[in-house]
C-alpha cells in the first residue's frame, strides 16, 4: 500500500468511525423485577436500571413458528443486560440461538423511591400495537 493509499484509508477511518454496528450499542446491567405472560406471543417485563423502573411490552414476531425469544427462560431477581434508545428497551440475550437482542417497547418509566416498591406487570397500563 502506497502513500497516498494509506492517507485515504486514514480519513475514511476518521470520517466513518461508527462503520461497526455494534460500537453503538452499549449495555447496563438492570434487575429483572417481574415477568407476566399476557399471552403465547406476548409478555409484561419490569426491569430497574438504577432508580428508574421500566414497564415494557415484549411480542414475539414469530409465535407460530414455535421459535423468537421466550421470556420464560428468564428468572424474575436475575441481573439483565439491556440499553435503551427512545421509546424501545433491548434485552441483550446470552442464549446463543437466540439474536444478539430483543427489542421491547417502553409503557412507562418510574422513579424508585425508598418509601414505595418499583413498578411491576400487575400496574395497568394500555397495551398497544408496537411499531
Amino acid at each position: 500500500m502506497n502513500r497516498s493509499q494509506r492517507i485515504v484509508l486514514a480519513a475514511a477511518l476518521l470520517v466513518f468511525p461508527t462503520a461497526t454496528p455494534a460500537r453503538d450499542k452499549v449495555y447496563e446491567t438492570a434487575k429483572l423485577i417481574d415477568l407476566r405472560s399476557q399471552s403465547k406471543s406476548e409478555a409484561c417485563l419490569a426491569i430497574q436500571i438504577g432508580d428508574i423502573s421500566y414497564l415494557v411490552h415484549y411480542v414475539n414476531a414469530a409465535p407460530f413458528l414455535g421459535g423468537g425469544f421466550q421470556p420464560g427462560s428468564l428468572i424474575v431477581g436475575d441481573p439483565v443486560e439491556v440499553r435503551i434508545k427512545g421509546d424501545h428497551l433491548y434485552l441483550r440475550l446470552t442464549q446463543k440461538k437466540y439474536e444478539d437482542e430483543e427489542k421491547m417497547r417502553i409503557l412507562r418509566r418510574e422513579r424508585v423511591i425508598p418509601e414505595k416498591p418499583p413498578a411491576t406487570c400487575a400496574v395497568p397500563v394500555e397495551v398497544g400495537k408496537d411499531k
